[in-house]
């Protein structure tokens, strides 16, 4: 009977110590913040406003999370069908681990609301998905047209210290971020970096896939519009300012048009 107690109490041990782990490991992951709850030193516009001189107010909108009135005025319900198309784009960009598993419950359709260049050379404002979340140190906001998908991922580590090598920060962002498919291309003749701005504090730094930008017999630069179409666009470009990194990714498929119709009233 002793030996039976004895037993039974190691093992109600054992179950409690693997209980208090649990709970301590669960408590060691902080909770994923979604979208307003998702707050950031970095993109946010009163820090996005001292960037101006290379940061025009439009793309700073692509970044930044509107506010409580205009998601009132612009959001709307949209078909189930629209959403997985959505995510689906996300899918082909964006590193599986890097999506959280309840992504379509947070994301917001707005219409007429987007800009993918200067307002006053828009036809409309695009129909477009938006939404922000924030995992440990990263925040990372998601802007998604009829033509194109924009990816700002900010360290808020770095709100006071940014980073000056903005090369690497951007290869290392990209490689832990985006898709394997649209890695940085090592080959010179398809990555290119410039500076913006009169300050030069923004960098903008642009690649060709590797499977879809190749060299001809006569040594000329080629896209492969198979392989173009298959990952989902042509190339990527990057803009960062040594906080935070904003891909912007054209969605390319088989058709007439090289570039989608932004303008598309999808919703």
């Amino acid at each position: 009977m002793k030996a039976n107690q004895s037993t039974f109490y190691v093992i109600l041990g054992i179950t409690i110590l693997a209980i208090c782990f649990s709970i301590v490991q669960a408590n060691e992951t902080p909770p994923i913040q979604w979208n307003e709850l998702a707050q950031s030193q970095i993109l946010d516009n009163t820090e996005l406003l001292k960037l101006v001189d290379a940061f025009p107010a439009w793309q700073m909108k692509q970044i930044t999370w509107p506010s409580a009135s205009e998601i009132g005025a612009k959001k709307v319900a949209v078909d189930p069908n629209l959403t997985a198309s959505c995510i689906g784009w996300f899918t082909k960009f964006i590193k599986t681990n890097q999506l959280p598993s309840d992504l379509s419950k947070h994301l917001i359709p707005m219409k007429e609301w987007g800009l993918i260049s200067k307002e006053s050379e828009q036809r409309r404002l695009c129909d477009i998905f938006i939404v922000r979340y924030k995992m440990e140190d990263y925040l990372i906001h998601i802007q998604e047209s009829p033509c194109n998908v924009i990816i700002a991922v900010a360290d808020e580590r770095l709100a006071k210290s940014p980073r000056t090598d903005h090369k690497s920060l951007v290869i290392e962002m990209a490689q832990a971020i985006l898709s394997d498919s649209l890695k940085p291309n090592s080959d010179p003749k398809f990555f290119h970096v410039d500076k913006i701005g009169q300050q030069g504090k923004i960098s903008r730094i642009s690649w060709t896939p590797e499977k879809v930008g190749v060299i001809d017999k006569n040594g000329k630069t080629c896209i492969l519009s198979d392989e173009a179409w298959k990952i989902g666009t042509a190339g990527v470009e990057a803009e960062t300012d040594g906080r935070f990194v904003k891909f912007e990714i054209f969605k390319t498929t088989k058709g007439p048009r090289v570039i989608l119709d932004p303008y598309v009233q999808r919703f």
